[in-house]
């Protein structure tokens, strides 16, 4: 059926085409017909103009040699010329109706363009395609024209003669142009043209006849042919509407209602008609439903797998910048809440004591049922059984794709159908391979976590992982950091002359400062009596010493009494519950303790000297670099106590000298050795019969030249006795240090009896001092002298120099960017880096020039002798080794120095001067673009002091009232009226004069001080807004700065809010203006803001707008209506193009995003024209005002409404 209507209405539709081809053709040529018509009156109007041209110029011709002759004036003949050349084409005609003289007859004539061609008007006649005879009346009248030419030339001619009898000349000039002759030539002129125009109407009426006949048989086939086609539409329109199922409006509504995607109500289609148009259109509306419903789950699944990512990459973002687990574990909850699509998103901990898991963060709707929630990983309990319980069991994810229909969580499907909890997943999280909490996430439908949610939450639990492995590592190197600091703290102590209970006092408080909220204690052993006492407790309560000092140590015995009885550390994470605190809880209690956990102190020979205890006042139990922090205690403690007591064996050598440990030997007054004990034989190799009868000489090591021992004999002789360190040698022929004491005897008579000699081999002693020498003296990673060393060095390289009137370089160097080497790489990587750079810089040097590294990326060079060339060269060199290439791991690495040089004696004269002169000018060196050294000059010293200055004088400008505002007016363009002001910061100081915000706000806001006078400027602006509008002062807004320190603060807010209610302020007339550098600097975090203030009601504008690095993404959802255009822009604006286009750009992209413009800086009319024309909306500048104390700006605000605009006070 459809095939057959198809064919007859292809037939129809084929005669219907032919009918109007024939009709177009019958058509097109009946409009040539009128067309030649057209054209004919077309030729006869240009024959009537370039007549009338060659008639005009004739004409304009005379009048110009007239005036000339009259006048004198050789601008006319310039006219005349000018005509002539024109005419004669050696010069460009004209544009227009070919008046090509008309202009040239005025007296001041408008600027010609002289981009037309040059044609003669009688090589223009020849162009138009006159017949012969036509043409040739215009060549007789051009040529009486060039006739009458001659004659106005002589005459002219004439007139500039220099002969005599000029008046004469000047009459008879004005004859030639006036008489018959001369009236008979242009008489002639006219007569060929009259002739010519004649000629021209017969052609062109002949021409309009014969094709107005052809048109009226053209129009007559016309109508014939018309009706035959109107007969064929007709037969075409039944068999369409056939074809259509329907009429053309009904299908092309049918089309429309397809087109604006309505597709509820089907199409009906009459019976019959299924293969008609209207049909097909009811299965295509079919299959666009069922696409529309496949692409709506498609957006809906595309749009959920966004928000995932964007949670992934929150997670990622908050792990490069988060530098604690709260902190990070905070942000994760909020991006799987916010970004993810989750209900409610927490992590818990788990506690192995306990084996619970307790929520540390959490976040979402429902986050109130954590307060009170027991959750174990006990399987046997209930509470085990849940998501959270299998998951830490398993170590693995845990999907419950049914929160209400699943068994695991049955205990809690009410709190799942009230907070609307449809599925959960529960992902373990790891430190170190060991599960340690988990993650929990709430999602709102069932099913929601498919496999690609599946990956995404697994990666941000891998994420979390990783992040708590560098935290670890961070936290690792803090805590070396604090280990060095108090092996070198202990050193110091013991290397003075305290006493033993003074060093441990000491440093008790140096471990609680370490250890925040902790309170330490040191007991010490009686060996004999199997009791502790008191060696050091300065925080624990008097009573509670008194309590514990003489305690019996035992199995069960508190903590320290159970420590020192097992030789084994003690925990005791709760007081209260533990058992071998049964005895002592209730004054643990009392004390406020409520942890305790303890250390043995071993000695050398692992003999117990004493406890190390460390004391909370909550239940805690300790983690591994706590443990480590303890143990590190009790081994200095250790060697504390055993240092002294070896100082107090030493004074009772006499008494234990067969039990002893240091060696003894008695000679006779002639020097024999008559009595040696044990220890001499165990430690110099010497049986007592071997020795006996020899002179201690055969002790003698080599290394002590004689006037050593005739020093050490003196002093016996004189003093009774010497002690001192010496080099003695085994029977082996080993060498070892040994300190001794030799002391002098004498008889009853007074004679000398014997000597006695104590020694002690300290072989030990001074390794164990050399090494904690280079603890205290050198850098631990790099081997490098640390900055104790270096100031020992610098002190000494300055009194030499000083001495000898030396120069001394000082150079502080700082690796470039070294922070992103650890962040991308690992500190393993950067810390091998500083031992390779530390090499590299030890090779570049001198032996006499000291390297050190001060801690982090910072090393120090001290050079004696160096002048600033010698400074110079050391620098280009140190700059040139460090930069070539290090490998580490596989990783190719480029790392440049920043230096900054200090020279004795100009730039200081001690270390602290020579570090701070050092340390500026790096710090100019990195300022300047890194990779280079700077010299410290006294500028720098100057701007440091100038700052300080500056911050000195700011931090009582507030309360001194050293601040006032000045306002400067902001004009509409749209009506020149003042609409609002901006509120600007003046700092006036008694001392230092009139300071520039450009100087000052920087110092504020680098010390802080911008917030309290941030908030000045914002109440006294409202305040003085308030008074304004109360007088009647049509004033529409308020502009405020904003720095980023005080957009960046937590309560702005809540401050504006505050602000305005006091000052009785409606918030729609504050405008707060944030730069564009601020804004994107965290553009999430400034539209979080943005709202804030917006929901309060407060205007927001972009300050210096185009000086940064907009995002479009970003500034279309800032909730700002203003953008302000830099001065920078404005400032060029006339001349510069690049500017131009930069301004007519911001104030398209402002208007396209709704947003009004002000431009800033105007202070011409020429920029104010510019800006106006371009639609920018307001306008401040000096053009119309500077900014004004409070009661001139009234003034002037008051004079610009009597005025009606401002325009009148520019």
């Amino acid at each position: 059926m459809i095939h057959r209507l198809t064919s007859s209405f292809s037939r129809s539709l084929h005669v219907a085409v032919v009918l109007t081809c024939v009709l177009i053709a019958v058509f097109s040529v009946y409009v040539y017909s009128e067309k030649q018509i057209d054209q004919a009156h077309e030729r006869r109007y240009q024959s009537r103009l370039l007549a009338n041209e060659l008639r005009q110029s004739s004409d304009d011709l005379t009048r110009m040699a007239r005036t000339y002759v009259l006048t004198g004036n050789p601008a006319y003949k310039q006219h005349y010329l000018d005509i002539l050349a024109i005419r004669d084409g050696r010069k460009p005609r004209p544009d227009g109706d070919g008046r090509t003289s008309w202009d040239l007859a005025l007296a001041n004539p408008p600027a010609r363009s002289d981009s037309g061609p040059k044609v003669a008007l009688l090589e223009v006649m020849r162009q138009a395609g006159f017949a012969p005879d036509e043409f040739s009346k215009l060549a007789q009248a051009k040529a009486d024209s060039d006739t009458l030419t001659a004659i106005e030339l002589a005459a002219m001619a004439l007139v500039e003669s220099a002969a005599p009898n000029q008046d004469v000349r000047h009459v008879r000039a004005i004859q030639m142009l006036h008489d018959d002759d001369y009236h008979q030539f242009k008489a002639d002129i006219m007569r060929p043209i009259h002739e010519f125009l004649a000629l021209a109407d017969r052609r062109t009426l002949r021409t309009v006849q014969e094709a107005e006949e052809k048109a009226t048989l053209l129009l007559g086939l016309f109508v014939a042919v018309g009706l035959g086609l109107l007969l064929s539409l007709r037969r075409t329109v039944n068999v369409l509407r056939a074809t259509l199922g329907g009429s053309v409006d009904e299908v092309h509504a049918q089309i429309a209602r397809i087109g604006q995607g309505h597709m509820a109500e089907p199409i009906a289609v009459a019976p019959g008609l299924s293969d008609s148009v209207l049909g097909w259109l009811a299965q295509t509306q079919h299959q666009l439903n069922d696409i529309e419903q496949a692409r709506q789950q498609t957006d809906h699944q595309l749009k959920r797998l966004a928000n995932l990512y964007a949670a992934l990459s929150d997670c990622n973002k908050a792990i490069v910048r988060c530098v604690n687990e709260p902190e990070l574990f905070e942000k994760i909850c909020r991006a799987a809440v916010d970004h993810g699509g989750a209900k409610m998103a927490w992590i818990g901990l788990l506690e192995p004591a306990s084996q619970t898991v307790k929520p540390f963060v959490s976040y979402g709707a429902g986050i109130e049922y954590l307060k009170d929630i027991h959750i174990t990983v006990v399987t046997d309990e209930v509470a085990g059984q849940g998501p959270t319980g299998i998951s830490v069991r398993s170590n693995q994810p845990y999907w419950c794709q049914d929160y209400l229909g699943d068994a695991a969580t049955a205990p809690w499907h009410a709190l799942g159908a009230q907070f609307g909890w449809a599925a959960s997943a529960a992902l373990p999280l790891h430190r170190n391979g060991e599960v340690i909490g988990v993650f929990n996430v709430y999602a709102g439908t069932v099913n929601a976590f498919d496999e690609t949610v599946q990956h995404l939450l697994l990666e941000m639990a891998s994420d979390v992982d990783y992040a708590l492995r560098n935290f670890d590592r961070e936290a690792q190197r803090e805590r070396t950091r604090q280990m060095d600091a108090l092996r070198s703290f202990m050193m110091e102590r013991l290397a003075s002359e305290l006493t033993l209970e003074q060093i441990l006092k000491d440093f008790v408080l140096k471990i609680e400062d370490t250890m925040p909220g902790a309170l330490c204690s040191i007991l010490l052993l009686d060996a004999e009596r199997q009791h502790l006492g008191l060696g050091a407790a300065p925080h624990l309560p008097d009573f509670y010493n008194a309590a514990i000092d003489g305690v019996q140590i035992g199995p069960q015995t508190g903590s320290c009494g159970t420590a020192a009885f097992t030789g084994q550390r003690v925990i005791v994470g709760d007081i209260a519950t533990h058992p071998y605190w049964v005895d002592f809880k209730e004054i643990a209690s009392r004390a406020g303790l409520a942890a305790c956990w303890s250390e043995p102190i071993r000695s050398g020979s692992n003999q117990v000297l004493g406890t190390f205890a460390i004391y909370h006042r909550a239940p805690a139990m300790p983690q591994a670099h706590e443990l480590e922090l303890i143990e590190m205690a009790a081994h200095l403690t250790a060697i504390a106590i055993e240092r002294k007591r070896a100082e107090l064996q030493l004074q009772l050598v006499a008494k234990v000298f067969e039990h002893g440990s240091e060696a003894i030997m008695i000679t006779d007054s002639q020097g024999c050795i008559v009595r040696v004990n044990h220890a001499f034989s165990q430690i110099t190799g010497y049986s007592e019969a071997e020795a006996l009868g020899h002179n201690p000489s055969l002790l003698s090591s080599g290394r002590h030249e004689p006037d050593f021992f005739q020093a050490m004999w003196a002093a016996v002789h004189v003093h009774g006795q010497w002690q001192g360190e010496i080099w003695n040698r085994r029977k082996d022929g080993s060498v070892y240090p040994e300190l001794l004491s030799i002391s002098l005897l004498r008889d009853g008579s007074g004679a000398v009896a014997n000597y006695i000699a104590i020694g002690t081999d300290i072989s030990k002693h001074k390794k164990d001092e050399a090494h904690i020498q280079r603890l205290v003296d050198f850098d631990p990673l790099t081997g490098l002298p640390n900055r104790r060393l270096l100031r020992d060095r610098v002190d000494s390289a300055l009194s030499h120099a000083q001495r000898h009137g030396e120069p001394l370089a000082l150079m502080f160097l700082d690796l470039d960017r070294f922070k992103n080497v650890n962040d991308s790489l690992g500190h393993h990587i950067g810390d091998e880096l500083l031992i390779q750079v530390a090499q590299r810089l030890k090779s570049t040097l001198r032996e006499e020039d000291t390297v050190c590294r001060l801690g982090g990326d910072e090393f120090v060079l001290l050079c004696p002798g160096l002048d600033a060339a010698g400074a110079t060269h050391v620098a280009n060199k140190v700059q040139e080794v460090a930069a070539q290439r290090y490998t580490i791991d596989q990783q190719e690495l480029a790392i440049t120095f920043s230096i900054g040089i200090a020279l004795f004696p100009t730039d200081g004269d001690s270390f602290e001067t020579l570090s701070m002169s050092a340390d500026t000018a790096m710090y100019r060196a990195k300022q300047g673009g890194r990779n280079a050294f700077r010299f410290f000059t006294a500028q720098m010293q100057t701007e440091s002091a100038r700052t300080l200055q500056l911050e000195n004088g700011l931090r009582r400008a507030l309360e001194l009232q050293q601040f006032h505002l000045v306002y400067q007016p902001q004009v509409s363009l749209h009506d020149d009226r003042v609409v609002g002001m901006e509120a600007l910061l003046r700092w006036e100081h008694p001392t230092l004069g009139k300071v520039s915000p450009a100087e000052f706000i920087p110092v504020a806001e680098d010390s802080g001080l911008i917030l309290s006078i941030g908030e000045w400027v914002l109440r006294t602006a409202t305040r003085q807004l308030r008074v304004w509008l109360d007088a009647g002062l049509p004033i529409q807004q308020m502009a405020v700065n904003l720095s980023a320190v005080q957009f960046r603060h937590a309560n702005l807010p809540e401050l504006v809010t505050q602000v305005l209610a006091e000052a009785g302020l409606p918030p729609q007339f504050l405008e707060l203006e944030l730069t564009e550098g601020v804004a994107m600097n965290d553009p999430l975090g400034a539209i979080a803001v943005m709202n804030k203030l917006h929901a309060r009601g407060v205007r927001m504008s972009i300050d210096d707008f185009g000086t940064g690095y907009s995002s479009l993404n970003y500034l279309k959802r800032f909730q700002v209506y203003k953008l302000k255009i830099d001065q920078s822009f404005v400032r060029d604006i006339t001349d510069d193009p690049d500017d131009k286009a930069i301004v007519v750009a911001i104030i398209a992209l402002a208007h396209s995003l709704g947003f009004l413009t002000i431009a800033e800086g105007v202070e011409t009319e020429g920029q104010l024209a510019f800006l106006r024309a371009q639609g920018c909306d307001e306008v401040q500048g000096y053009l119309y005002s500077k900014p004004l104390l409070a009661e001139p700006f009234e003034v002037f605000v008051r004079q610009s409404l009597v005025a009606g605009d401002s325009s009148r006070f520019k």
